[in-house]
């Protein structure tokens, strides 16, 4: 909300990421009533960008109200939570190896470090997720009770720093039926 000053500039860097992936993908820009001219500067940018751009109206306030509109009005067979930017240079190269661990089985795959994360996940298992516990704030971790619901659910983190230390990367999680 009220991002007019920021929209462009984040909205060029995550189309550019997104532009070198070995899948089509888009963005979505959650609106929750911005005041300023975040709307239009999004459309503006829209007509030029080598990605797909839309923006989508949630009339609830607050981040995490953002990411269940998102979720719930996507068509892709994937979704991605939270801001690329934050991944910095490494973005495109963290994603496309998220969507690879996706493509591997794997359900939920968050990437990132240093605290800045970037989640990408199946879209049904997102709308999952995020329907019944709302993230609290941009790259938010998945949070999953123990329930039915989730048995099988496989999670991964991908992390900047692990790698950087020559720590394991697979570090899959299959969540298991509770008793």
């Amino acid at each position: 909300m009220n991002e007019e000053r920021r929209a462009r500039t984040i909205l060029a860097a995550a189309s550019d990421v997104i532009s070198r992936l070995p899948v089509a993908g888009g963005i979505a820009v959650i609106d929750g009533g911005s005041s300023d001219r975040t709307v239009e500067v999004v459309d503006e940018f829209a007509l030029c960008s080598p990605v797909p751009v839309r923006v989508v109206g949630c009339s609830r306030p607050g981040w995490a109200a953002g990411v269940l509109r998102g979720v719930a009005t996507s068509p892709a067979r994937r979704v991605g939570v939270g801001d690329m930017h934050v991944l910095g240079a490494r973005a495109s190269v963290l994603l496309a190896h998220a969507l690879r661990v996706l493509g591997g089985g794997v359900h939920v795959v968050t990437v990132g470090g240093d605290g800045r994360h970037v989640t990408l996940m199946d879209r049904d298992v997102a709308a999952l997720i995020v329907g019944d516990a709302m993230p609290g704030g941009p790259g938010s971790l998945p949070v999953v009770r123990d329930t039915a619901d989730y048995a099988g659910l496989r999670m991964s983190a991908y992390s900047v720093v692990s790698n950087r230390y020559g720590l394991r990367d697979d570090n899959t999680d299959v969540l298991p039926v509770p008793a």
